[in-house]
């Protein structure tokens, strides 16, 4: 697994995009989303792997911001 984005609210960690697979058919590549243990214990959903990192990182920032409404601007940060 590789790291390819993070997400955070403010200075907190939230979540971080992982990538598994190699593009073969054997083992296609997929974006997983890793909650932060802060996420965690706010309900963060359990998320299926998707094959887009956008719609991974979409699906994070989304419960982020709707979830955190009081946090500061949640920002997404390429790795």
């Amino acid at each position: 697994m590789k790291a390819i984005s993070h997400i955070l609210a403010g200075p907190v960690l939230i979540a971080t995009i992982l990538r598994t697979g190699n593009g073969r058919p054997a083992t296609p590549v997929r974006y997983h989303v890793q909650w932060s243990e802060i996420a965690v214990r706010l309900g963060a959903p359990a998320i299926a792997p998707v094959r887009y990192r956008q719609e991974a990182e979409a699906m994070a920032v989304l419960w982020a911001t709707s979830r955190l409404a009081h946090a500061p601007t949640v920002h997404l940060l390429p790795r």
